[in-house]
Order: C-alpha cells, then structure tokens, then sequence
C-alpha cells in the first residue's frame, strides 16, 4: 500500500514538473513507471541470484525501485522546455480573458455527489483559478462569482485533474453544479448556461 502511494505521489510530481517546464506529461509519467517497476524486478532478480532471503529479495527490490524513482525525478524537472499548456490552464486563460461581469453576482451551489467510487478522497476546487472549498463525499458549498464566464477545476489530493467545466451564467443567477467520482455532470447542473471560448475572448 505504501508503495502504491509513493508511485503515485512521484507521478504527480513529474507530471506537476513536465507540465511547469510546458512539456506534455506522458512520456515522462510512462518514464516514472518504467524506471520504477523495471528497476524493482532487476532487485528482485539481483536478490535471487545472491540466494537472499524472502524479506532480503523484497528489500533489494525496495531499493531499486526507489532509486528508479529518483532518477525519473530529473528528466522532468530539467527537461528542455517546451510550449505545451495543460487543456485546463488553456480554458482558464480563455476564461479569464473576458471582461463581461455581471450587474449582480450569481450564486453557485457547487454539489459533489454520494459515490461508492473515490469516497475517501476529498476533491479541491478552484472557480476562475482561485481555490474555494475542498468536498468530501456527499458535500456541498456556496460561491458567488461576478463575472458572466466562468470556470470549475477539480482535482484529487494527488494533484490529478478532471477535465474542467466552463460555463456562463445570468446576472442575480442561481446554478446548481453537481460532480461526481471526479467528473462534473453537465446534464445534472441547473442554471448555467453553455460557453462558447472563442465568443468570450472575443468579448474582451
């Protein structure tokens, strides 16, 4: 169990670095994998070959992979840099390229649904790139927002982000937002109204 959070943890790290350097993250999370789960079978093997004991074979094992895991952490922090931007940072930066506010500031009733999937897990939010209340399952909070075109990010505490949500709402509006097992669910929302990126950016 430890083990499986370390990975994961590395992974969002070199994902967060590649991303930071604007470099797509694939090939640097499979690099992650690679190195780590590779290098654990060559200690296992290694300890095999040496006649060591069951805890000695896990150990050797341990070790190899932690030291694969060390390595994959500096190809995506010293990456060449790239030009790439994550499809959330992009809507954002669309997003928030429009000036339209509102006369009166819409309330947002933001829902996370009861799910057996990833109940443990509290899921952050940001709205327009600004963090507001982390969920646990089966929560709710309240959030005003003045501006016409918005956007909804969610992420896992692991960093991992569900595709973001844009939407518009009406001046004094009220919009019932729901997400469930990391995904927002468009068609149980209420009171928002679809977004057209290019015809808010062009608003400005």
């Amino acid at each position: 169990m430890l083990e499986i959070l370390a990975i994961i943890s590395l992974v969002n790290v070199n994902k967060k670095n590649a991303l930071e350097r604007g470099r797509k993250p694939g090939f640097f999370v499979g690099l992650t994998f690679a190195l780590w789960f590779g290098l654990e079978f060559a200690g296992f093997v290694l300890g095999m070959l040496m006649e060591a004991e069951g805890f000695g074979i896990y150990l050797a094992a341990l070790l190899l992979a932690a030291v694969g895991g060390v390595i994959s952490y500096f190809p995506a922090k010293y990456c060449r840099p790239g030009e790439y931007v994550s499809p959330s940072k992009k809507a954002l930066s669309e997003v928030l390229n429009s000036a339209e506010m509102l006369e009166t500031p819409a309330t947002l009733e933001i829902i996370r649904d009861k799910s057996m999937a990833g109940a443990l897990a509290i899921m952050n939010l940001t709205l327009n790139g600004h963090p507001v209340r982390s969920l646990r399952n089966g929560e709710s909070t309240i959030e005003k927002t003045d501006r016409k075109y918005n956007i909804l990010c969610l992420t896992d505490a692991y960093g991992n982000e569900a595709p973001p949500y844009t939407f518009a709402v009406e001046s004094g509006g009220y919009a019932k937002i729901h997400f469930r097992a990391g995904r927002f669910r468009p068609k149980a929302t209420t009171g928002t109204l679809p977004v057209n990126l290019d015809a808010a950016g062009s608003a400005v």
